[in-house]
């Protein structure tokens, strides 16, 4: 009866702790999409692209891939995406991979 009764604890923190870090990646998801949307949105009052040039720029931008294909030619736009990346983007990529190094030996 105890045998029973701890592996269905053990089962039910098992979920709770798998049932925690998808709300935290889902969070982590959300914020991730909304900066990348206020971010677009910034681009596209600033550069005068069109809205599907500026959401693939943010998207090549914050991944770190980096093509090279869409630049912003004026200094104002390229100084803020410059300092973005120093503040926001590259301790939000630190964040992201902790959260993954977490994450993945639940999901395996």
């Amino acid at each position: 009866h105890d045998d029973l009764e701890d592996l269905t604890t053990e089962t039910a923190n098992s979920r709770q702790r798998q049932l925690v870090m998808l709300k935290g990646l889902l969070v982590l998801a959300s914020v991730l999409l909304i900066h990348m949307f206020v971010a677009a949105v910034y681009h596209f009052c600033t550069t005068g692209w069109s809205f599907s040039d500026v959401l693939y720029f943010e998207f090549v931008r914050t991944a770190s891939v980096g093509f090279g294909d869409i630049i912003p030619e004026d200094e104002f736009t390229l100084a803020g995406a410059i300092l973005k990346n120093l503040l926001i983007n590259i301790p939000g990529q630190i964040v992201t991979f902790a959260m993954f190094v977490r994450v993945l030996p639940l999901i395996s």
